[in-house]
């Protein structure tokens, strides 16, 4: 079963230390522990105090977590005291259980992101009980496709709806793969096929203004 954590990994490094190697050995951390393409390494001055870190705004599902997260918390210190014996460090984990929680990781973008896009999204997450109160909730379209990590029991799903009211929704089936649809009442039917998690991120990442049953390609019809 897959869990979801924020990471927040920081290192206040000695005042001799070399800045530069601890970012490097940083960067090559989160290559080893498979974090590379979630946390972006970053360096900050806060309050007059750098600071060498790596964070992730959102969720990530992570297999075996309460085993994992110690070992590579020890792995953590270890790497960064290798290069700087007199650093400060932190590895922060949150495991966002609650719907509020969720809805704060999907509202909060990074530097730089456009989050003025936005879309109504529904769902429904067993890990936590976590689903929404109301029909919908805003969302920024570039977090969209957070959601997709979510996906961690059979039968979780979230779905989107753009203004138009046509709505693309998601649920996990039993072979592991992900069912997608847009219905289409009108017709009577809907339209959908199995995609793979990857697929959906980065259809979520890349939503249209107008969602459409061809909004990818191979949707195939199903008569209700």
């Amino acid at each position: 079963m897959s869990t979801s954590c924020v990471f927040h990994l920081q290192v206040w490094p000695s005042t001799s230390a070399d800045r530069g190697a601890i970012t490097t050995a940083l960067s090559r951390f989160l290559e080893v522990a498979g974090l590379s393409s979630e946390l972006a390494v970053e360096v900050v001055e806060l309050a007059g105090i750098v600071v060498v870190r790596a964070t992730s705004s959102w969720a990530i599902a992570i297999s075996g977590a309460g085993t994992w997260v110690p070992e590579t918390e020890a792995q953590f210190d270890s790497a960064m005291r290798a290069i700087d014996p007199g650093c400060e460090i932190s590895f922060g984990v949150r495991y966002p259980d609650d719907e509020q929680d969720l809805r704060d990781e999907l509202n909060t973008t990074r530097a730089g992101e456009d989050a003025s896009r936005r879309i109504e999204a529904f769902f429904s997450f067993s890990e936590g009980e976590v689903t929404t109160e109301r029909s919908t909730t805003s969302v920024p379209v570039i977090n969209a496709g957070f959601l997709v990590s979510r996906l961690f029991s059979v039968g979780d799903f979230f779905g989107v709806v753009d203004g138009a009211g046509t709505t693309l929704q998601a649920m996990l089936e039993k072979n592991g793969r992900v069912w997608i649809e847009v219905p289409a009442p009108q017709e009577r039917g809907s339209y959908g096929k199995f995609v793979r998690r990857e697929e959906l991120a980065e259809m979520m990442r890349s939503l249209p203004e107008q969602i459409t049953p061809l909004v990818t390609e191979g949707l195939q019809f199903t008569p209700f």
